[in-house]
């Protein structure tokens, strides 16, 4: 707020939540406390409540709201993407997984209990994230 003049706007209803996402930026946040651990993002496109149901629901970067960027990150480093390309690159990365063929990115597909994602080596994910000045800059022009 201090340094780009902008407020989250957190949306704190069940409502606001799903149908506009975590806040008036556009912005899905995620903490990630494995990061440092095996150098990989865990990146969610679906969710179960309990692991004992059945179905998995799209959501993460496949939640039908309106996120605009996917900030994921622990307490001292952070990565913004647009969600739009974390979108691509899960389609680009499914087709090769059906393909039998090897990620370049070096993305790898994990079923867990209640999720469903992809672990993305951040040295290769990097390379595709917004600096925070690029990311402000696009919500400033978008308002």
């Amino acid at each position: 707020r201090d340094n780009y003049g902008l407020e989250l706007g957190q949306n704190l209803t069940p409502e606001g939540l799903y149908y506009e996402g975590e806040n008036e930026l556009g912005i899905e946040i995620k903490n990630d406390m494995l990061i440092k651990k095996y150098g990989n993002i865990y990146i969610e496109y679906a969710e179960k409540s309990k692991a004992t149901n059945y179905i998995y629901v799209h959501s993460g970067i496949l939640k039908d709201d309106k996120s605009t960027y996917f900030l994921i990150g622990d307490k001292d480093k952070f990565w913004v993407f647009r969600k739009n390309r974390l979108v691509e690159i899960y389609h680009e990365e499914e087709a090769l997984r059906k393909q039998k063929k090897t990620s370049e990115r070096g993305i790898q597909f994990k079923v867990k209990s209640t999720s469903l994602g992809f672990v993305y080596p951040v040295k290769n994910a990097e390379k595709e994230a917004l600096s925070l000045d690029v990311l402000v800059g696009e919500i400033k022009s978008n308002k």
